[in-house]
Parts: C-alpha cells; structure tokens; sequence
C-alpha cells in the first residue's frame, strides 16, 4: 500500500518447495491471488513474516501491519526491526526511520482532548514518512487507521525538516 492505493498480487508460476520455504510472502501472494493474512502463529513469527514481506518486495512498497490493540504496536514494532535488520544487516537509525508506529489517539474525539504529544508525534512521523515515500513498514492498530488523515501533499506542505 502506498500513500492509499492498495497493492496487488500479480499471478504467477506456483513456487517450488525450496523458494516457499525461504521467501514466505512471495510464495502466498503467488499461490493466492490476494492479499495475505496471518493468523494463527506466535506474535515472534508474525514480525518474521512481516519483516520477510518488506524484504522480498522488490518494489519496496509499503507494508501495513495492523494489530489488535495499541499494546502490540510497540513490541511488534520492535520485533519487526529487530528481523528486518537480522534479514537485511541494516543499522538501527536506518530501521528507526523505516519501520514505524502508527499507534491510535487514545482519546474520544468528541471529548474535545488532545492526544499525548508522544502519541501525536508518532503519528505524524509515520504519516510523513508515508507520504514521502521513505516507510517500509508501518505497525497500525485498529482503531489507529479509523480516524481521517490528511491528504499527502498536504502533510508535505505542513512538514519542516529539520
């Protein structure tokens, strides 16, 4: 998925034994058609799989991850970088500015209260990392993704790099 459009398997050969073992994502996509979903393993092999989905796109597109609840973001977060860099050797900067939270608000929006600024923080950097097409991976809770967000270039507009 990037900046809203959602991604598509393209059909191809089913893969052999050897290349599904070793590349997870690629092998569902191809063998399904869809989407993939993950259920059913320890939350440890979900960030494996993850991490393995950002890794084997050659498009380097984005991979949203949702979660249950704002308590999974962070430790999925966390186990997310630590596979992705086992996988690909990158540094922890590199993953800190490429795999991100996207944890909710926390607040009733018709309480009139502000998020916590930690939680606004997160939440921008990852919609800005977003639009600008540098996030590889982001941790989303449910009710995170329920709130409308900014259109992109507004974000871009909005941002100052500092």
């Amino acid at each position: 998925m990037r900046a809203g459009f959602a991604r598509k398997a393209k059909a191809a050969a089913l893969p052999t034994a050897a290349e599904a073992s070793t590349k997870p994502a690629a092998a569902y996509a191809a063998m399904s058609g869809e989407s993939p979903h993950v259920s059913g393993v320890t939350p440890a092999a979900k960030a494996f799989w993850i991490a393995g989905a950002a890794s084997d796109d050659p498009r380097n597109e984005l991979v949203l991850a949702v979660v249950h609840s704002d308590r999974d973001v962070e430790q999925v977060t966390s186990d997310v970088r630590f596979f992705l860099g086992g996988l690909e050797g990158s540094s922890a900067d590199e993953l800190e500015s490429t795999v991100l939270p996207f944890p909710s608000q926390e607040v009733d929006p018709y309480r009139g209260l502000a998020p916590h600024l930690r939680i606004a923080s997160a939440r921008a950097r990852a919609l800005h990392t977003i639009a600008t097409g540098q996030a590889r991976i982001v941790v989303a809770s449910a009710a995170a993704l329920l709130p409308r967000v900014s259109q992109p270039n507004a974000i871009i507009a909005l941002a100052l790099d500092l």
